[in-house]
């Protein structure tokens, strides 16, 4: 329920109007979750919604394509976390594939996802950055400690290698889903 108000709130505060919605079970690992989909088609934002599952918190991500901006919000911490959008993640296929495997019954799947091992770093923003933000994203982050996350993606031996370490650093294992190819066929 109090994921579900965070929602509400956000939905309302953020000023865009997510017009095409749609909820997956996603499989990770031994765990399956409901995963919400919402995209704004002329903003072109996608809001990708999960609650915590395996080492995993709660978020909420908006994938902004015109601004090439990705901002993650995590409700435990009071957290926003700022970065480029993924490259290849192209969030008209990511919303169509989402219909497709809801409409289906399927599991929201990609069978071209990828594990990678990130090693990320987290830099508070001062207010004067803060303001230069889109106002939707200033009203999304209001009241959370807003961070500029840089990410070097590493090999799985340097991860957990402990020579390799970089400070103040959050070690994070991503399973990233590629939505910039052919999407086809669910998980067997």
């Amino acid at each position: 329920m109090r994921f579900l108000l965070i929602f509400l709130l956000i939905g309302f505060t953020v000023g865009l109007e997510f017009s095409m919605k749609t909820s997956n079970l996603v499989p990770e690992g031994r765990v399956e979750y409901q995963q919400k989909l919402s995209y704004d088609p002329d903003a072109e934002v996608l809001m990708v919604e999960a609650p915590a599952h395996n080492d995993n918190q709660a978020s909420i991500t908006l994938f902004d394509k015109k601004q090439n901006l990705s901002v993650t919000y995590l409700p435990a911490h009071k957290q926003c976390q700022l970065s480029s959008m993924p490259e290849d993640l192209d969030l008209k296929k990511m919303m169509t594939h989402s219909f497709h495997r809801q409409i289906a019954g399927d599991h929201f799947w990609n069978e071209n996802s990828r594990t990678e091992y990130r090693l990320s770093q987290n830099t508070p923003m001062l207010s004067d950055e803060i303001e230069k933000l889109p106002t939707y994203v200033q009203e999304f982050c209001q009241g959370s400690l807003i961070s500029l996350q840089n990410s070097l993606v590493v090999s799985e031996s340097e991860f957990y290698n402990s020579t390799f370490l970089t400070f103040p650093h959050q070690s994070t294992q991503t399973r990233q889903l590629v939505f910039g190819s052919d999407l086809q066929g669910t998980q067997e």
